[in-house]
């Protein structure tokens, strides 16, 4: 069965808003409400969830220890997927193959997945892949010394930044038609992106209705 509402991640290199989208974005959406004169007509709220893998990374030890040099936990990528996993809801009922004779129950979906990667994530876990950019290199700058970043690892971002690592990453990973790249250099950025990522989203859910894989709201 698909999933009720799209799992989304952002990602893109640390300080580009990506935390800042997401929570914007939950905001935007829960302020959607259903028509006061014609309620019945009108689609459910957007039920959107934030799934911070940094603070998953803390909370469940998702990690291998600490390294002193740049500052931050050394990430089981491993342990993380598994993490996730859980939290998502996709596993699949009968094993890896799809095998036995119960049928999945339907997702919930509706995730805003926040990290830096996305690579690590199977496909069929995710509907849309957004990649931040911020290519104004004093600006991406003053945001990471602003973090107290040791210098390797603000050199490493940086330049991740300026090759677009990140994006060419989820263009190897994820089909074309997944991956949107957004500029994340200013406020008015935030604000836009957020319209557009909700637009998606109604698009999507909408699209899922029409094709009877929707049955929220359908009483």
């Amino acid at each position: 069965m698909p999933r009720k509402l799209p799992n989304i991640i952002i990602t893109g290199t640390p300080t580009v808003g990506k935390t800042t989208t997401c929570t914007q974005l939950i905001s935007l959406a829960s302020d959607l409400a259903p028509s006061s004169q014609n309620p019945g007509s009108s689609p459910p709220p957007l039920r959107l969830r934030h799934l911070s893998i940094n603070d998953l990374v803390r909370q469940k030890g998702c990690h291998e220890g600490w390294d002193e040099e740049m500052r931050s936990w050394i990430v089981d990528e491993d342990a993380v997927v598994d993490e996730v996993e859980k939290v998502l809801g996709v596993g699949r009922i009968g094993g890896e193959d799809g095998g036995g004779d119960e049928e999945k129950e339907e997702e919930e979906g509706g995730w805003l997945i926040d990290w830096h990667a996305c690579d690590v994530f199977p496909k069929s876990w995710l509907d849309l892949v957004v990649v931040l950019r911020c290519t104004r290199t004093e600006v991406l700058w003053d945001r990471l010394r602003a973090r107290d970043y040791p210098e390797a690892k603000l050199q490493e971002n940086l330049d991740a930044e300026i090759f677009g690592v990140l994006l060419e990453e989820a263009k190897e990973a994820f089909d074309e038609e997944m991956v949107v790249e957004l500029k994340s250099e200013t406020a008015e950025d935030v604000e836009e992106n957020c319209e557009r990522i909700l637009q998606w989203i109604q698009t999507w859910r909408e699209n899922q209705r029409k094709n009877g894989g929707d049955t929220e709201g359908s009483e």
